[in-house]
């Protein structure tokens, strides 16, 4: 993939990560003093800004999936303890830093806990509660890293790396019959119907299909991609609009069963359209895009500095009391500006350790 299609996934991480900030804005806009469409904009994305993650999912899946599929398409191999740790640079120290300030400063909606730390230190925030709340989508990530990684060395040893869309599909049956089962048994609970990883990992194995055929029949997803262009940007963001207006999502079983499927579908719409659409290089985008290169930081650290900075600055007099509005605007950028800080001074230099231990291959 060329450095500008990357750009063009930047730009949409970009999106997906300002979707994840507005849906966990509290308090919400007021509309005071001129600011009522800022107050209808802000009120209609925070209903479904969460499907910000099913984005990341997708994204995840593709490019994560894509460093495999590309080594095993060179090489005829893969290496899967190089790419788990070159993964664990990656995601670890970033997190176990956020962690660890956690116990040191209140930045956490609830008090930490042992068991909090016990299900953030083994990834099982998608089926038991961790400190922070949002970080129950890393676990779905990392289950799914490990799954992948050990799929595609079974698959490559058997030589049956072309059994990926049967596996991708039956995965996504499977997953889609297990939410509808959950739903009728089950009342809807969020650490039930929407966080375990056995209910949301086909949205990383539909961005892992995408990847495989942009590997392995590149020409004819290219030249589909090209002439469904406008029909893929179009059905992708339809397909991703209910979330916005059925809300709250625990009264709509239709939003966490079907929905989690049609939510990926325009995800993946999305993205395959971008894969041959140029978005124009201006100030805007290349913003957009270098907050999507950041995401993950952003994402670890955005409801800390709402919940802990914006508090503190207020209370040491480095902020004046805010309205609804200001803060709403004081989060929005604070959340970024620290996300941003937090990715060049921790997320980097580990990064440039993993690249100094595990030099990156051509393949990589």
């Amino acid at each position: 993939m060329s450095n500008k299609r990357q750009i063009e996934l930047d730009v949409l991480r970009g999106i997906a990560i300002l979707l994840v900030i507005i849906c966990h804005t509290s308090p919400r806009p007021a509309g005071a003093g001129g600011f009522q469409i800022l107050e209808k904009v802000v009120n209609f994305l925070f209903g479904g800004g969460w499907v910000g993650v099913d984005i990341f999912f997708v994204l995840s899946g593709f490019l994560v999936g894509g460093l495999l599929f590309k080594e095993v398409k060179d090489t005829g191999k893969v290496d899967i303890l190089r790419f788990l740790i070159r993964r664990g640079f990656k995601i670890y120290p970033a997190f176990l830093f956020f962690t660890a300030v956690s116990f040191a400063l209140p930045i956490s909606y609830n008090p930490p806990t042992s068991m909090g730390l016990v299900c953030d230190l083994f990834y099982l925030q998608s089926y038991c509660p961790g400190i922070h709340g949002h970080s129950w989508s890393l676990s779905v990530e990392e289950h799914f890293y490990w799954l992948l990684a050990f799929l595609i060395l079974f698959l490559v040893k058997k030589r049956s790396i072309h059994s990926i869309p049967r596996i991708v599909a039956f995965t996504s049956v499977i997953c889609l019959i297990m939410r509808i089962i959950t739903a009728i048994v089950i009342p809807y609970g969020w650490i039930t119907h929407s966080s375990p990883t056995h209910l949301r990992i086909d949205s990383l194995a539909f961005g892992l299909l995408i990847a495989y055929y942009f590997h392995f029949s590149n020409s004819k997803l290219i030249s589909v991609a090209s002439r469904f262009k406008w029909l893929l940007l179009g059905g992708g963001i339809l397909a991703l609009l209910p979330p916005f207006f059925l809300t709250p999502i625990r009264n709509f079983p239709f939003i966490y069963t079907v929905g989690y499927t049609t939510n990926y579908l325009g995800a993946g719409m999305l993205l395959t359209a971008l894969l041959v659409n140029r978005i124009p290089p201006n100030f805007f985008t290349r913003i957009m895009a270098y907050i999507g290169f950041q995401s993950y930081s952003i994402y670890l650290w955005h409801g800390s500095f709402n919940f802990f900075a914006i508090p503190f600055l207020v209370e040491a007099g480095l902020l004046p009391t805010l309205s609804s509005d200001s803060h709403f605007f004081a989060y929005l950028s604070g959340s970024i500006l620290l996300g941003i800080f937090m990715a060049l001074y921790i997320e980097k230099p580990f990064l440039k350790i993993r690249d100094w231990i595990i030099p990156a291959t051509k393949v990589n």
